[in-house]
């Protein structure tokens, strides 16, 4: 079965919204809460989103009650993550400046603006690669009760939601 460009784009799309989704419900908390405002809700999002982001991961890991190597290994994995999340976020802004600039000219280029958010969507599928072989890293370390807790956890908030 051959498929297609376009069915290619639409399923790794489709595995960046459901794996994004996944790592934050999990190690943030964060859901969705109706409309309340900026973004719908009064999640982790801000001028220090990576810090808010680790800060509420930390939490939850704390609740596993690792053991000191596993800590060390857990700080090195937190590590790679907040120096992906920074450079994530800083990428973010220039990108948000870069498009506010050309949607607030008087005739704005929409092929350029349909460009940028095309060169956006491809390094994404990277991205949330490196995410995903950050959780399975971690997930890697852990025993076979703390493993248990987090699939616990990962069923429930998965359950919150209908497909």
């Amino acid at each position: 079965m051959k498929i297609s460009k376009k069915g290619l784009a639409l399923t790794s799309t489709f595995l960046f919204v459901l794996t994004s989704g996944l790592l934050i419900f999990t190690f943030t908390g964060c859901r969705p809460r109706g409309f309340n405002g900026p973004g719908f809700h009064p999640g982790i999002h801000g001028k220090d989103f990576s810090q808010r982001f680790l800060e509420r991961m930390d939490k939850k890991i704390s609740k596993l009650e690792l053991s000191d190597i596993q800590q060390e290994k857990y700080n090195g994995i937190r590590k790679k993550l907040e120096t992906d999340l920074n450079e994530m976020e800083k990428n973010q802004k220039l990108f948000f400046h870069e498009m506010r600039d050309e949607i607030n000219r008087e005739n704005p280029d929409m092929d350029k603006v349909a460009e940028m958010v095309k060169t956006k969507l491809v390094k994404m599928p990277d991205r949330m690669g490196k995410n995903i072989d950050y959780f399975t890293e971690f997930y890697s370390i852990l025993d076979e009760d703390q493993k248990g807790r987090v699939l616990k956890e990962i069923r429930e908030k998965m359950n919150r939601h209908e497909i």
